[in-house]
């Protein structure tokens, strides 16, 4: 087994860690939706997609059609790093310290590939 497979095979098992934790975490800690968050991330496709190519830009826009249609609830949904519980900001640490390794790894391999 080469080094690319073995990479790729840690990676899906690492993405797939991640997931089941969102899953996990997203029933256990059941919040109401972010709409301000929505808007962002929908900016950021558009930006994202403007700059690579077309295919991010639909989703985009209807991320940020979603969050302007909710404008009102921008601020009432919001939660602070200061209103979680410490249960949960070690949830939150834990689930972002895996995203950012499978990143990385991403990163590697796209890296090596290209060496």
């Amino acid at each position: 087994m080469d080094i690319e497979t073995l990479a790729i095979i840690v990676l899906v098992i690492v993405a797939a860690i991640a997931i089941g934790m969102a899953v996990y975490f997203k029933n256990k800690y059941r919040r109401p939706t972010d709409y301000k968050a929505l808007f962002i991330v929908g900016a950021a496709f558009v930006a994202i997609g403007a700059a690579n190519n077309n295919t991010l830009i639909p989703a985009g826009i209807i991320f940020m059609l979603l969050g302007l249609k909710n404008r009102s609830k921008w601020e009432e949904n919001r939660f602070r790093w200061s209103q979680l519980s410490k249960e949960e900001k070690n949830a939150k640490i834990i689930f972002l310290s895996i995203l950012l390794l499978t990143l990385i790894g991403a990163g590697s391999i796209l890296f090596i590939n290209q060496a």
